[in-house]
């Protein structure tokens, strides 16, 4: 093995699984004690891949939650609550961390603590926001995320999706999307049938719905080919006497 791999590890050891404060953070989360054990090593990971010093005071919960797959929740403040984090960094993170961190701070000593000092200044908690902002660290996160949001979602998928009845699921959708990878043409067919396909399967009803196909059911069975008969409407019997009214 490598001195790459070992660096790579992820340090536990018997005390964490049982801790208080593990134990607290499961019962805050609502998982059980190895649910949370796991979630807390996928933290980790996490952390060693974009915050290797610990310090999180320049991450937020919409971008930790998604990545260790929990909803959108107070992520941070609950691990401060709990006693995981202080002041917006991991306690004990060299002994999480990885042996890397100590092999970085040993090759990079002035660096390393330059480094850990700037991200020190960043307090957690009601001043952080205020900080960023002045840093202009909350910017350019979302300009990068604009970015590359703009560049991965597939060509000619939003239009589509916008006239599409049945708004759930987009990631699958755009990955089936991505998988039939629709020319230009078959892009405006596959988004002119929709108009058609709500009034011929009456989908604008309440009762009918339901049966509107997922996003990325409708792409991958190639819906746009259906062949319905169209719904219309009984023609308007003109009274030809009064008994007739």
């Amino acid at each position: 093995m490598s001195e790459q791999e070992i660096n790579m590890w992820i340090k536990t050891d018997t005390i964490m699984p049982n801790h208080p404060k593990t134990l607290r953070l499961a019962a805050k989360l609502g998982l059980s004690r190895r649910e949370t054990v796991g979630l807390l090593i996928d933290f980790f990971v996490w952390t060693r891949s974009y915050a290797e010093t610990g310090f999180l005071a320049e991450w937020t919960n919409e971008d930790i939650c998604p990545a260790i797959g929990l909803p959108d929740i107070n992520l941070l403040e609950i691990l401060q609550e709990v006693g995981w984090m202080d002041r917006g960094r991991i306690k004990n993170w060299s002994v999480f961390g990885g042996s890397e961190i100590t092999e970085k701070a040993k090759r990079e000593p002035i660096q390393y603590k330059k480094m850990i000092e700037f991200y020190s200044i960043i307090p957690y908690g009601e001043n952080t926001g205020e900080i960023r902002e002045k840093n202009g660290l909350d910017k350019k996160r979302r300009d990068k995320k604009r970015e590359d949001k703009k560049d991965t979602i597939p060509a000619g998928f939003e239009e589509w999706y916008t006239v599409y009845p049945r708004k759930q699921k987009r990631q699958e959708a755009e990955e089936a999307w991505r998988q039939l990878d629709p020319n230009a043409e078959l892009q405006a067919t596959m988004k002119a049938v929709i108009p058609a396909q709500i009034k011929g399967h009456e989908w604008w009803k309440d009762d009918k719905k339901q049966f509107i196909p997922l996003p990325a059911s409708w792409i991958r069975a190639k819906r746009w080919t259906d062949q319905f008969q169209q719904v219309r409407e009984a023609p308007k019997r003109t009274p030809r006497s009064m008994d007739d009214l």
